[in-house]
């Protein structure tokens, strides 16, 4: 079956070095989740990008990645349907919680970064 991909970035508010990055493949005639990934991202004092939170569908399983935690930290969440739902309930989590994830990644691992 077709199907259409949309991806974006975006800053998240008040900041110069914070973004969201979001995509989402939908089965043309259904309209139904395939695969989304939702990414928050920090770039540091010297330009390099890092990623802090992911929630993704990898594998056909729902999952979270918590960087800010360990660079091998994943949360595995439960076998719910990957659905339209879903995708927003992971963008809210990043768009409500980002400056705490970003706030525990640079204290473990960037600590003299400006914050």
């Amino acid at each position: 079956m077709p199907f259409v991909w949309y991806e974006k970035t975006r800053s998240l508010p008040y900041s110069n070095s914070d973004y969201i990055y979001t995509e989402i493949q939908l089965e043309t005639e259904t309209k139904k989740v395939i695969y989304f990934t939702v990414i928050q991202l920090w770039k540091d004092e010297k330009g390099g990008i890092h990623e802090i939170k992911k929630h993704d569908c990898a594998h056909e399983k729902y999952h979270v990645h918590h960087y800010y935690e360990g660079s091998h930290s994943k949360t595995r969440v439960s076998n719910e349907p990957i659905t339209m739902d879903l995708f927003w309930q992971a963008k809210r989590d990043i768009l409500s919680h980002w400056r705490k994830y970003r706030m525990r990644f640079i204290r473990k691992f960037a600590p003299n970064q400006f914050l």
